[in-house]
């Protein structure tokens, strides 16, 4: 799901030019903001005209409506690992503020918060991968 939110975001955002400076990029109010509002009108109108955008957007709808269906994840080890749980969360919290950014559907906001604090309790003292815990680069 995650790899369906970059191909909608970076199909909205290729004008942009990189500058020799990457840091330049930075946006002074929030730096770290993976999409702007301006990026988001971007792939709402993208969403509307292109087919494929379209079908991507309804792909990530159908998957969200899977998650809100699901039990809020819970810590658990596979084996000596927490890695697959990490990733689903992740997975779960960039689909559903992906989508509630979007479509502005507070169902999808209120499950993310819980996700979050679903994950927030996670006794990652105790997991040998304290790793799976980073977002990825």
């Amino acid at each position: 799901m995650v790899r369906l939110i970059a191909v909608l975001m970076t199909a909205a955002c290729v004008a942009r030019a990189a500058p020799d400076d990457p840091l330049k990029t930075l946006r002074p109010a929030h730096p770290r903001l993976l999409a702007a509002d301006s990026d988001l009108e971007r792939v709402r109108i993208l969403v509307q005209q292109n087919p494929q955008a379209r079908k991507l957007h309804g792909d990530l709808v159908k998957e969200a409506e899977k998650m809100l269906a699901a039990p809020v994840l819970e810590y658990r080890l596979a084996g000596p690992r927490f890695t697959l749980q990490s990733r689903r969360c992740l997975e779960r919290i960039y689909t559903l503020a992906f989508l509630y950014r979007l479509d502005g559907k507070k169902q999808y906001l209120e499950r993310a918060v819980r996700e979050l604090r679903a994950a927030a309790s996670f006794n990652y003292r105790h997991s040998p991968n304290t790793r799976a815990r980073r977002l990825p680069r």
